[in-house]
Formats: structure tokens, sequence, C-alpha cells
């Protein structure tokens, strides 16, 4: 009997599921901006299939509304679906080349993929339409991040490549200086490029105290600081 009403339930939650879900769909062949609005609702109670499912059908209704197109992007990215999310993501910028999340959402999948070529595009593109816009000079300078063989390069080189990755950071926590990350990745540059982890700490102590669960910045505070023999001050 317990068996029964378990199957009972599950069957019926499904069903109620599925009806919701329906509801959801009919009002966004009907209603596309309340429907958004509910797509949104739904990717950010983590429910990413059933976003997708409403920004699909409202782009079916009318494939030349991009924010659509950007948020089905942003819930195919959060279900590991990246090849997808890009070509989703693609379409916005195609209906807007302006649209400054999208791009900077494109870039920061692409390094994911480990395609840094197209990480730089996707990076640069925002910066040229806002300025102003702070993940958009960080993930260019990730996307510019090179395997340097320090051994085989001159002085002067290392230099410049750090200065490549440094000057896009500095811009990022300029424009935010609560940034989750940046602070960290400067410190990493002072430490993979430089050798220098005096002029690094600073920064991992910076992101650290904005963001104490930042393991890794944790991590390289305690290496440097050793590194040094500051951890005896």
């Amino acid at each position: 009997n317990q068996t029964k009403m378990i199957k009972s339930y599950s069957i019926r939650a499904f069903v109620v599921a599925v009806v919701y879900l329906a509801s959801i769909l009919s009002i966004a062949a009907q209603q596309p901006e309340v429907s958004i609005e509910r797509g949104k609702t739904l990717f950010e109670d983590g429910q990413f299939e059933d976003a997708s499912a409403v920004f699909r059908m409202i782009i079916e209704q009318d494939s030349k509304r991009i924010t659509p197109h950007y948020w089905l992007g942003l819930s195919l990215h959060a279900q590991g679906e990246r090849k997808e999310a890009v070509k989703s993501l693609k379409k916005a910028v195609k209906l807007d080349r302006d649209f400054v999340d999208a791009h900077v959402v494109l870039a920061q999948i692409y390094l994911g993929m480990d395609k840094k070529k197209d990480a730089r595009k996707s990076a640069e593109k925002p910066i040229k339409a806002n300025p102003e816009t702070a993940n958009a000079h960080y993930y260019l300078a990730l996307a510019r991040d090179e395997n340097v063989k320090l051994a085989e390069l001159r002085r002067g080189k290392v230099k410049k490549v750090f200065e490549n990755q440094y000057w896009p950071l500095k811009k990022a926590i300029s424009l935010d200086p609560q940034h989750t990350d940046a602070h960290y990745r400067i410190g990493r540059l002072y430490i993979k490029l430089m050798k220098d982890p005096d002029s690094a700490i600073p920064f991992f102590v910076e992101q650290a105290s904005i963001n104490p669960e930042h393991t890794e910045a944790l991590l390289a505070l305690a290496d440097a600081s050793i590194a040094t023999e500051r951890f005896q001050e």
C-alpha cells in the first residue's frame, strides 16, 4: 500500500509539473513580455530546463526578439550545453551588436572552452560599446593569458605579456573595486610572470578581504607569505 501511495504521489506531482509548464508556455505564446519575466524567474530559481522551454517558445513566436535569445543562452550555459548557448548568444548579438551583457557571457563561455581568440574578440566588443563594463576588461585579461616560458623569453617580452593582462585587470578593479576575482588575478600575474611574491601579497590580501571564501586567494597568500617569510610578521 505504501508503495502504491508513493507511486500515486509521484504521478500526481509529475502531472502538476507538466500542467504548470504547459500553462507557462501558453502564456508565452500569448503574452511574450509577461512570459519573459516568468522565464527569468524560473532561471533564478534554478529551473533551467523549464526556463529554456519558455524562451524557446517565445523565440518560435518571434525570432527577432533579442532578450529571449540571451536568456536561452544563459539557461543552456547553466545546463552545461556550451555550444548551444553560444549559438543563442550569437543570435542575440547579431540582432544587437552592442548587446554588452551577451558579449561578456560569450567571452566567459569561450574561455571555458579554451577558445581564447574568440574570447578576446567577444571581450573587446563590449569595451568599444561601453568602456565602463568591468567584466569585459576582466575577461579580456584572461583571454590574453599566455603560456610563457620564462627561460626562453627576454625580460622585455615578459613585461609586455604582464602589462597586456595587468592593465585590463586594473581597469576592471577601477570600475568595480569589489570585483570577485580580479585582485587575485593580478597577484597571480606577479607570481607567474614577474616572480615577485612581495608585490602579489597585497592583491591576495585584498581579494581575501572582499571574499573570504576565495580559496585560491587564501592559498596563494599563504604560499607568497612563506616565500617572502612575511608569515613571521
